[in-house]
C-alpha cells in the first residue's frame, strides 16, 4: 500500500509540471531547470535516510515530480537546441540511450552497494555523487556560456516556436535568342573556314 501511495503522489506532482511545461520553458532556461532538479534530488535522498517511520517518505515524494519533470524538460529541450538541422529525432534517441545506460549502470552498482554497505550509505553516496556532478555541470556551464546562462530568465525556445516555412530560391533560366538573319560570329577558339574559289 505504501508503494502504491508513493507512486500516486509522485505522478500527481509530475503531471502539472509537464502540463505547464510551456510556461516553465519560457520563464526558466535549461540550466536553471537542471540545477533545480539536482538540488531537489540531493535534498530528497538525504531526507530519505533520516526517517524512522517509513510512512514519512510520503512527505518527500512530491519532490520527485520536481526532480524527474524538470530533468526531463531540460534534457529534451537542450538536446533539441544542440542538434543540427534535421537530426533532432536522432539527438533525442541518443539522449535517451545515454540515460538508459545510466539507469542500468546505477541499478547494478546500487544493488551491489546496498547489499554490501546498506541503503543509508547508498542514498547518501548518491547525494554526494549528484552534488559533485552538479558542481562540474555548473563549472562547465559558467566556463562556456558565462554567468548569464544561469541567471537570465529567458529560455531558448527551440521547441516552442512553430516551424517557419523556409524561403525557396527560384532560379530563372535566361535564354538568348538569335535572329536567323544575323550571321553567327566565329568563337575565339574556332578558326574561320577558308573559302576556296
Amino acid at each position: 500500500m505504501l508503494c502504491g501511495l508513493s507512486v500516486a503522489i509522485t505522478v500527481s506532482f509530475e503531471v502539472p509540471i509537464f502540463h505547464y511545461s510551456d510556461v516553465l520553458l519560457k520563464k526558466y532556461n535549461n540550466h536553471q531547470l537542471m540545477t533545480a532538479s539536482c538540488v531537489a534530488y540531493i535534498f530528497r535522498v538525504i531526507w530519505y535516510t533520516s526517517f524512522t517511520n517509513p510512512w514519512m517518505i510520503l512527505l518527500v515524494e512530491p519532490l520527485h515530480g520536481v526532480t524527474f519533470a524538470c530533468k526531463a524538460l531540460a534534457a529534451v529541450h537542450y538536446a533539441a537546441e544542440l542538434a543540427p538541422e534535421g537530426l533532432q529525432t536522432s539527438a533525442q534517441g541518443l539522449s535517451n540511450t545515454i540515460q538508459s545506460l545510466g539507469v542500468i549502470t546505477g541499478s547494478m552498482l546500487g544493488g551491489y552497494i546496498m547489499d554490501t554497505r546498506g541503503s543509508i550509505f547508498l542514498y547518501r553516496a548518491a547525494a554526494a555523487l549528484s552534488f559533485v556532478t552538479l558542481c562540474v555541470y555548473l563549472a562547465v556551464t559558467l566556463n562556456y556560456n558565462g554567468s548569464a546562462s544561469l541567471f537570465e530568465k529567458k529560455a531558448l525556445n527551440t521547441l516552442l516556436k512553430p516551424l517557419e516555412p523556409q524561403p525557396t530560391l527560384q532560379h530563372t533560366a535566361t535564354h538568348t535568342t538569335t535572329n536567323s538573319n544575323t550571321p553567327l560570329e566565329p568563337q575565339p577558339d574556332q578558326a574561320p573556314e577558308l573559302r576556296q574559289e
